[in-house]
């Protein structure tokens, strides 16, 4: 941040008596940089923070409230309306929303904030837009360019080193070159190449990025040819907007030809991009493949586009600036659809690869992996359901990779997409079949059965006359699923073990038998609980030959509530930390809540009673998003009776309610730290539970890691290959959420000392 002190001044003022400010300006004036800015200063001002919203990549009006909601990590598993679910958590919260690129979706955007104003008094929002917003009580801020010098021949180096435009072009300047300094010989066209600009900040820096090739002398001369280009032209608009396309498209001028293929061929990306996804979307005919990786270098060294670490992995991203020049030029070279097509695919390509790795030990890299890609499948599930050939594969997509729907978090979203591509595509085929079992299983949970129900029977019946009997076996699992939830117990059990029986003769993946056994073991627990318990540990095993996680954490589930009610409690309390422990990578509202429940049970059955009460309002605040607390079953209902009862007599009435009340207004990250952070005095539950994350062969590897041993010598003691026990090692530190060898030490001695007592 280079200036700007009496931009977030004046804004930081705003915030506190204004509820809805909104930085106007054109673009690459700086208004995300001066929003960041002010929201860093005013985040202590709002009890529950301040949270950052990019919006620039969302083209669906129908997801602007989904992606607010997501940023929160609001946990919801309900078919709502999203603005709703957005509005109920706010309500007693103090909260600034800092909303980002909103000229695109204007209305959709305002009539959110306008909701949420009205509903919501502690909210403030600070939005970032090239034209107000138009919601009424709305305080506009325009951010001017950085201040430039005049002209003054008669002027000292001296005289402009203290301007803001001038500062930021010689600081990016020094980023570029090393050293750079505003003196006698160049501060003269220092002072005309930003009065050229007119002092705006991203024209700036692609100026001082070409200093590695060229003298600013070089730019002056350069910038003035591209100005007498453009002059006249009717891509003119304000006379600063016209500025601003000057500069980006000078700076298109000066790069190769690779360098401005690649750029409009990434314009197709959504949000950010890999290395990996940029060689197979943008390469061909005049860009090879193995170009890509330093043509895209380039353009990170242009500030064309730019790099950064998002969850350890490399991530590339364009300004919307940058990027829709970059769209304005494919569309002039015809090439929109192709690419568009060619994103669609890798798409695709990239849902089945997560499909096929899903039941096996990387589900939580594959959940870092889609979460990371999630705009860009938006955007390609947008494309496929508006163009009518593509709708199918649309449909495939949607409907193959259900975990990242119901696993990882976004079951609101992946109703919207899937009911969207459903109806675009009425006619019977294999991928509406698959689409339908899909839409069950997330309408079911939340809490949706009728709809659940009736696309399961359709899936079913599609999937019979097509002869899909994999399908067809999905589609009986989906109706005993939605026979279970809504409270029918008998056509449930008939419909588990047809579906059962159908899995088997169809020879399907042992994925979906797992879980089918899983669900159909939890229908067990109302009336055989031993029963119940075996299957869970056959459940266990499997996944355990697998690497799965997401199922185990149901079977260590099911096996933790088979514990609690064999008054086997530490057992039970360990088995259900595992369980929550396991569920920590996706966003499994569903499962997070059940253990959350039975949890609670167990700790007041302890005699836990302040952190059984703070459980139980943390369960209820997430049930509260699914269509019926506890599935509406009466086995559950008499558990958690049971459990409150417990505690509110050791509490007393008012200290109970109040710690139920501060378990629902935390949030899920909260409770996580509270289970998984901090152990139970005197139980060492948690530290059990995270030392049972490591396979037998991890833990022997830990040890030898706390014993000083380098991976050659880690291979040579266990006769195993160096890359195995380098595989190993890694296995830990992920696992463990460690960064390095010495935590790893550090945590065995602590198993040590454990074990001591």
């Amino acid at each position: 941040m280079v200036g700007r002190r009496q931009e977030t001044g004046d804004v930081r003022t705003l915030v506190g008596t204004e509820r809805l400010i909104t930085l106007i300006g054109s673009g690459g004036v700086g208004k995300t940089r001066v929003a960041l800015q002010v929201a860093r200063s005013a985040r202590r001002t709002f009890s529950d923070g301040a949270w950052f919203v990019e919006l620039g990549s969302v083209r669906d009006p129908a997801l602007v409230a989904q992606v607010v909601v997501d940023t929160l990590k609001i946990p919801d598993s309900s078919a709502r309306d999203p603005r709703t679910v957005l509005i109920d958590f706010l309500r007693e919260r103090q909260v600034l929303l800092v909303l980002d690129n909103c000229e695109h979706l204007l209305v959709d955007i305002a009539t959110m904030v306008d909701a949420v104003l009205r509903a919501v008094p502690g909210a403030h929002v600070l939005a970032t837009s090239r034209q107000p917003l138009g919601v009424p009580g709305e305080a506009t801020y325009r951010v001017a360019p950085l201040a430039v010098p005049d002209m003054d021949p008669a002027s000292e180096a001296a005289d402009v080193s203290g301007f803001a435009a001038v500062e930021l072009f010689a600081t990016r300047a020094r980023g570029a070159l090393g050293e750079f300094e505003v003196d006698s010989s160049n501060h003269h066209d220092v002072v005309r190449l930003c009065a050229k600009l007119e002092g705006i900040p991203l024209a700036l820096e692609l100026a001082a990025s070409r200093l590695k090739v060229m003298t600013v002398e070089d730019l002056l001369q350069r910038l003035d040819d591209r100005f007498l280009l453009l002059k006249g032209t009717s891509s003119v608009g304000v006379p600063r907007h016209q500025t601003m396309i000057a500069a980006v498209a000078w700076s298109h001028d000066l790069c190769t030809p690779e360098e401005q293929l690649l750029w409009r061929r990434a314009s197709v990306f959504t949000g950010t991009f890999s290395l990996a996804a940029a060689e197979d979307v943008c390469s061909g005919g005049e860009l090879a493949r193995e170009q890509v990786l330093e043509v895209l270098l380039g353009l990170v060294e242009k500030s064309v586009v730019i790099n950064e670490q998002r969850s350890g992995k490399m991530r590339f991203r364009m300004l919307e600036t940058i990027r829709d020049f970059g769209a304005d030029r494919l569309v002039e070279t015809s090439e929109t659809e192709e690419l568009q097509a060619a994103h669609a695919a890798w798409t695709s390509a990239l849902l089945d690869e997560a499909t096929a790795a899903w039941f096996g030990d990387r589900q939580a890299e594959w959940t870092v992996e889609l979460r990371l890609e999630q705009a860009n499948i938006r955007a390609a599930l947008d494309y496929c359901a508006d163009q009518s050939e593509h709708a199918r594969t649309g449909l495939k997509m949607a409907g193959a990779c259900w975990f990242l729907w119901v696993a990882c978090g976004y079951l609101s979203e992946g109703r919207l997409w899937l009911e969207r591509l459903l109806a675009a595509t009425p006619e019977s085929s294999p991928e509406r079949a698959l689409a339908l079992a899909t839409t069950a299983y997330v309408s079911v949970l939340q809490g949706d059965s009728a709809r659940g129900a009736l696309a399961a029977a359709e899936c079913e019946q599609i999937a019979n006359d097509l002869a899909e009997p994999v399908v067809a076996a999905r589609g009986v699992h989906m109706r005993a699923l939605c026979a279970f939830l809504g409270n029918e117990p008998e056509q449930a059990e008939a419909l588990f073990r047809r579906a059962s029986s159908l899995y088997a003769e169809a020879e399907a993946p042992e994925q979906w038998q797992l879980t089918l056994l899983a669900q159909y073991a939890m229908h067990v627990l109302r009336s055989d609980v031993s029963g119940a318990a075996g299957m869970f540990r056959e459940v266990e095993a499997a996944c355990e030959r697998y690497g799965e996680k997401w199922v185990m954490s149901y079977a260590l589930w099911g096996r933790g509530l088979a514990d609690f009610h064999a008054e086997n409690y530490d057992e039970a309390e360990t088995l259900l930390l595992r369980s929550v422990e396991l569920k920590r990578p996706f966003h499994d509202i569903t499962g997070l809540a059940l253990s959350f429940d039975v949890l609670a049970w167990v700790l007041a059955a302890k005699g836990e009673a302040t952190r059984a009460a703070r459980i139980v309002g943390a369960a209820s605040a997430l049930w509260s998003t699914f269509g019926a607390d506890l599935f509406g079953t009466e086995f559950f209902k008499m558990m958690r009776a049971r459990c409150e009862g417990a505690a509110r007599d050791a509490l007393g009435s008012a200290t109970y309610e109040d710690e139920v009340r501060r378990g629902a207004v935390a949030t899920l990250d909260e409770t996580l730290r509270l289970l998984l952070d901090d152990e139970p005095s005197g139980s060492g539950s948690a530290h059990k539970a995270v030392d049972s994350l490591l396979t037998k062969r991890e833990r022997e590897v830990a040890r030898l890691v706390a014993d000083g041993l380098t991976n050659q010598e880690i291979a040579d003691r266990l006769v195993i290959s160096p890359r195995t026990a380098e595989g190993h090692v890694e296995n830990v530190l992920r696992k463990l959420d460690f960064r390095s060898r010495t935590q790893i030490a550090s945590w065995v001695a602590s198993s040590a000392d454990d074990a001591h007592v």
